[in-house]
């Protein structure tokens, strides 16, 4: 068999491995678009706003992340307002679930809570109900909000499969709802490079066999 023959089956070869990697690379592009569409909304940025500490205000919103525990309500957007004048931090928040049929269902809540702490660093308020006590922590040095919820599981009707405490995190909800719907947004890229790659090595085998025999002989 000559080199000619061997190029031109080198390059049936490569045509076909380009064929299943462009294949392979548009089906998982399709599979993380359906993923995307299964994640019925999107969330927005984190913003802490500290600028007006000293004179008694403090904002902040993000989506509230639970820190080594499943999480249910994890499409979710909090807002906090705290004013050092009335002693209050105001906390709202939106989620969307997942009940019945599987359909998105929209919740929402608002809680006002006492500040027990507003010092030059740290903002510490705290939410109180039957069977479970909150308490939010603000630094304003890290910018950060964590929350503690200890469930009260001794009381008449407070029988919980929750642990018995369980620390949220207040975070960017942009980088949340991105890990839910790209999760292997690298793997298509290194197949579509490899894609590439082969077309490069399928163009050069063509220019070998595009060569007259003479030629392709006496190299």
């Amino acid at each position: 068999m000559n080199l000619k023959k061997i190029a031109i089956k080198s390059v049936k070869v490569t045509l076909w491995l380009t064929f299943f990697a462009l294949a392979i690379t548009a089906r998982m592009l399709w599979n993380d678009y359906q993923k995307a569409l299964k994640v019925p909304v999107s969330l927005g940025s984190s913003f802490i706003f500290t600028d007006l500490w000293e004179k008694g205000y403090f904002s902040g919103r993000g989506t509230w992340v639970v820190s080594g525990e499943k999480q249910d309500d994890l499409l979710n957007m909090a807002e906090i307002t705290c004013l050092h004048s009335q002693k209050i931090c105001a906390t709202s928040v939106a989620s969307v679930n997942e009940y019945g049929l599987g359909k998105p269902h929209l919740s929402n809540s608002l809680e006002i809570a006492d500040v027990v702490r507003w010092d030059s660093q740290i903002i510490i308020y705290k939410e109180i109900k039957t069977c479970a006590e909150t308490t939010y922590s603000i630094n304003r040095e890290t910018k950060s909000v964590t929350a503690l919820r200890k469930y009260i599981t001794s009381r008449a009707g407070c029988a919980s499969d929750n642990p018995k405490e369980v620390t949220y995190n207040l975070t960017n909800g942009f980088d949340v709802f991105m890990k839910m719907t790209d999760k292997n947004d690298d793997v298509p890229l290194n197949i579509l490079l490899l894609t590439i790659a082969l077309l490069i090595t399928g163009y050069g085998i063509y220019q070998v066999v595009k060569q007259p025999s003479g030629e392709v002989g006496s190299a």
